[in-house]
């Protein structure tokens, strides 16, 4: 059988983190959250926390278990640790996706919501 695989993702993975009124920390995300790039994703939110996080992932064009493992991770930390994290309401078709099929979008917390 030969490999499967995928078109070159769109745009190459970046994050790009920005305050927000309230003094969140908003940390956008896009290209692919995989497992080369989440370990990035994790750093970002780690130096991030402690105060209150929101991850976009509304410009992510694909997503692993990588990826959604490091999102599952810091919704737990926060929790135990009582700082915020959110993900935003906006998802990218893939990331709903995989949201849904995970059963994950019952049970993160979604920025207005959280």
């Amino acid at each position: 059988m030969p490999p499967v695989s995928r078109p070159p993702a769109s745009e190459p993975f970046r994050i790009d983190a920005r305050p927000r009124a309230g003094g969140a920390t908003v940390l956008a995300v896009a290209g692919e959250v995989d497992l080369v790039s989440a370990p990035e994703l994790a750093a970002a939110i780690a130096a991030a926390g402690g105060g209150p996080v929101v991850v976009d992932l509304s410009e992510v064009v694909f997503m692993d278990s990588s990826g959604l493992n490091v999102i599952l991770q810091a919704t737990r930390s926060a929790r135990a640790e009582g700082w915020s994290f959110a993900v935003a309401p906006q998802l990218s078709e893939p990331v709903a996706r995989l949201f849904e099929l995970t059963a994950m979008d019952g049970y993160l917390p979604f920025d207005g919501r959280a």
